[in-house]
């Protein structure tokens, strides 16, 4: 589950690969998320696309709004795309295609 919401693995893979073949896909957009995809960026500068799929409409959605704004700059800055507010079954598997 992310942030109570069933998540299905192989419906969020196929999901990820649908709406963004070659990305590197992360799902959830708390805060291992968040660290996940700005160390990747960092340390792996020559990785294209990095792609932060969260059920969520914010990241960070534990923490204040000043928190989740900074994170969000932050990714948008540094070429991390945000896909938030997709919930990971068979049918925005299905609108993904």
């Amino acid at each position: 589950m992310v942030h109570g919401h069933p998540i299905h693995l192989e419906h969020a893979i196929t999901f990820a690969q649908r709406r963004r073949p070659n990305a590197r896909p992360i799902f959830g957009a708390g805060l291992v998320g968040i660290e996940l995809a700005s160390e990747i960026r960092h340390y792996f500068p020559d990785i294209e696309r990095i792609s932060l799929f969260d059920p969520q409409h914010t990241v960070l959605p534990a923490l204040p709004e000043s928190a989740q704004k900074y994170a969000t700059e932050w990714m948008e800055r540094n070429n991390v795309e945000l896909i938030l507010g997709s919930d990971f079954n068979d049918e925005s598997v299905k609108d993904a295609e």
